[in-house]
């Protein structure tokens, strides 16, 4: 939604689902949140996908402390935040889990039974760019990121994977994470304690790749 003057007023948004008034602008398909300033704004999808109990969470946990407190700010000299609540608190919460108390993070529930998965993590970057032989020698230029979280269970099915990342044909970037040990031939060269996962059930990386080359295809 977006505001719209007519008749010298400012109109509440309105939700293009539930027809009902919204502070925040909202995506009129996922009924997500959007950034306000998304307007103008170039923007990129990423999606994070692997088998269960491959660390997708605990990887994009660790991402996003890295690029919000070394990459942005120190290397690239550019401002860096969440755009969204949702991606707040949702962040905030799994951050909080991994480097206040430590734990380990439980695996990501299917879509079915967490809906909030086809929300992604939404962030904004104002990165500056050089010029040269150009006044002034350096500008900047805002960006918006969304990076999808996917449950292990989701990938390992085709339908439900087709379901859940529905504009992954069309995303910027794809990162796959695998669980080395998963493949015999690196595990029969290790020792019994590097076998041990520390989670109780590890999916099956070829099933993974093999549905999201299957979807691309399709």
């Amino acid at each position: 939604g977006g505001a719209s003057p007519a008749d010298g007023k400012e109109h509440q948004p309105m939700c293009h689902k539930c027809k009902t008034p919204t502070n925040i602008r909202i995506c009129p398909h996922c009924h997500g949140e959007l950034p306000t300033y998304l307007d103008g704004v170039p923007g990129h999808t990423v999606y994070i996908l692997g088998p269960k109990g491959c660390g997708k969470s605990l990887y994009l946990v660790a991402t996003f402390e890295h690029l919000e407190k070394r990459v942005f700010p120190t290397r690239l000299k550019s401002h860096f935040e969440f755009c969204t609540r949702y991606t707040k608190e949702r962040y905030k919460r799994l951050r909080d889990r991994v480097y206040r108390s430590g734990v380990l993070l439980d695996a990501t529930r299917a879509e079915r039974t967490d809906p909030d998965l086809v929300l992604p993590f939404i962030f904004n970057a104002n990165v500056k760019s050089y010029l040269p032989f150009f006044y002034p020698l350096s500008r900047s230029k805002a960006v918006n990121i969304a990076a999808f979280d996917t449950s292990g269970e989701d990938c390992e099915k085709l339908e439900a994977l087709q379901w859940c990342c529905q504009g992954l044909p069309k995303s910027s970037a794809l990162i796959i994470l695998v669980d080395p040990t998963s493949f015999p031939s690196i595990a029969s060269q290790l020792p019994l304690e590097a076998k041990t996962s520390i989670v109780d059930q590890v999916g099956n990386p070829k099933t993974v790749i093999d549905n999201i080359t299957q979807f691309y295809r399709a």
